[in-house]
């Protein structure tokens, strides 16, 4: 009646999610599958690490001032009538050449949807030609955690070995952390991607690992 699990309930709640979270269970919530933590010994060593930061941007004044970039990439993740959605895109001397938009599974989160923009982001920094490349976010938890290093999110750890690799070619890859809603143009651009992913995609999700929080 007071919605509170009982105690041996919420115990073995709890005791169900570190084995989760650890691999030693492969499925929860019915047959979905859930995120893993990335196990030590599958990072890289700590010398071999990318000293990740970001800088905070609130102004498109700002952000043209950024002449050294070759390429920006603009990411965002939205949750709408239940859905959810990310989606990037990506600027070449002012005009938007590229955008990629990813339907997430109902049952994944907004932090899911910003951190999986993020990471195909990094990734199409890793691969298209350039030099310099700057991946701009309104989501600092997103930045944050992929900056982190001792985080264990999957999706952070392949963006963090997108960077390392991108770096090992010579390619700088600069993050961002921007204010959205005013009136940056590729964060609006993105927020609106992020939103037609959420609720115009059909097609099997891009993303769907159940999130497990402790």
């Amino acid at each position: 009646l007071t919605g509170i699990l009982p105690l041996d309930l919420r115990i073995k709640e709890a005791a169900t999610i570190f084995e989760i979270r650890k691999g030693k269970k492969k499925h929860a919530y019915g047959d979905r599958e859930v995120e893993r933590e990335v196990e030590f010994t599958n990072t890289a060593h700590p010398a071999h690490r990318p000293h990740l930061q970001y800088k905070h941007l609130e102004s498109q004044e700002q952000i043209d001032n950024l002449t050294d970039l070759d390429t920006k990439i603009y990411t965002d993740g939205s949750g709408l009538e239940g859905k959810v959605g990310a989606a990037f895109s990506l600027w070449r001397n002012e005009l938007e050449t590229e955008s990629k938009k990813f339907k997430l599974s109902s049952h994944c989160t907004v932090f899911q949807a910003e951190l999986l923009a993020l990471r195909h982001a990094i990734e199409a920094a890793r691969v298209k030609p350039g030099y310099s490349f700057g991946i701009f976010s309104d989501s600092r938890a997103a930045l944050d955690t992929i900056c982190s290093s001792e985080t264990k999110h999957p999706l952070a750890k392949q963006a963090q070995d997108d960077i390392r690799q991108a770096m090992h070619t010579g390619k700088t890859v600069s993050l961002y952390w921007v204010k959205a809603h005013v009136g940056i143009i590729g964060n609006e651009r993105a927020d609106e991607l992020a939103k037609q992913a959420a609720l115009h995609i059909k097609t099997k999700p891009a993303y769907d690992r159940c999130p497990i929080h402790s």
